[in-house]
């Protein structure tokens, strides 16, 4: 894990006899900091996907008015 941290977060890498450890402390406010990020889109898309389900069940409502009125349509073409 150090290895690959050295590469985005070098302060929080030190070399002990030869050996790269991360300083797992100075790691948490990252991890914190990333949690709270996606969080954020989590909440986003949450109300992204109620927005687009109103909009649906709207849509839905719509298109059976519209079915209703064809059908009436259809029938009094026929009397």
């Amino acid at each position: 894990m150090a290895q690959e941290l050295v590469e985005y977060i070098p302060d929080i890498v030190d070399t002990i006899n030869g050996h790269l450890c991360v300083d797992y402390d100075e790691l948490i406010p990252f991890l914190i900091k990333g949690f709270n990020e996606q969080q954020a889109i989590i909440d986003s898309c949450q109300i992204r996907i109620a927005d687009l389900e109103a909009t649906i069940s709207n849509l839905q409502f719509q298109i059976q008015g519209i079915k209703s009125i064809l059908r009436e349509i259809f029938m009094n073409k026929e009397d």
